[in-house]
């Protein structure tokens, strides 16, 4: 569906899936705040968004709103349709608000400490310490089954965005705060523990 509303005499639209248009709306709703602080929207600028950041790009007479491209490279191309964008943080957004936690985002160009192959197994966890660098997101991914400290030689950096292309349900979690642990089994989120262990989804600690 495309959503349009007239932001200081210019028309900006964004392209977004039906479920995603309160979201949607919350985009336009953030250009026009931003619009009227100034600078004024413009062909080409960039907007952080959530998790991500988006593309203003002139179309004729309007503004439309751009994506990175998952599908290709996030980080040369953009995509008109933003669905990738809107995915991540409406998931992001439910997880947050019902393990009553404020969201932490982990922005797409940050890096994910990764053990290496989990991303190929069953039944993973993540875990958020505090970033060492800027750059840092201070998420870990290891594996369920094995639970030995892996060497440094068995661990691999890769952006937020390179898990998202690889494994993309692992992006609900990672707007939780330092401190916190997610445990997947394939694409279902099993736990949410806090730094005292409980599982804030209920149940028993995996």
């Amino acid at each position: 569906m495309n959503l349009s509303r007239q932001i200081d005499g210019q028309q900006v639209t964004i392209s977004v899936a039906d479920h995603h248009g309160p979201l949607g709306e919350d985009v336009l709703e953030t250009l026009q705040k931003l619009d009227a602080k100034g600078p004024p929207l413009r062909d080409g600028m960039h907007v952080a968004f959530g998790w991500t950041v988006l593309t203003l790009t002139r179309v004729g007479e309007e503004l439309r709103v751009y994506e990175p491209d998952f599908r290709s490279d996030p980080l040369q191309f953009t995509s008109p349709m933003v669905y990738d964008t809107l995915w991540v943080l409406a998931a992001q957004i439910s997880l947050c608000k019902k393990v009553r936690v404020e969201p932490q985002v982990a922005w797409y160009t940050h890096q994910v400490l990764v053990r290496r192959g989990v991303l190929d197994e069953r039944r993973v966890y993540l875990e958020r310490r505090a970033p060492s660098t800027a750059d840092d997101s201070g998420w870990f991914i290891g594996s369920v089954e094995k639970h030995d400290q892996p060497p440094l030689s068995d661990l691999d950096a890769m952006p937020v965005l390179e898990v998202y292309r690889r494994r993309r349900t692992l992006l609900e979690a990672m707007a939780l705060p330092t401190g916190y642990l997610a445990v997947y089994d394939g694409d279902v989120l099993e736990a949410v523990l806090d730094s005292g262990n409980h599982n804030l989804l209920g149940g028993t600690t995996p």
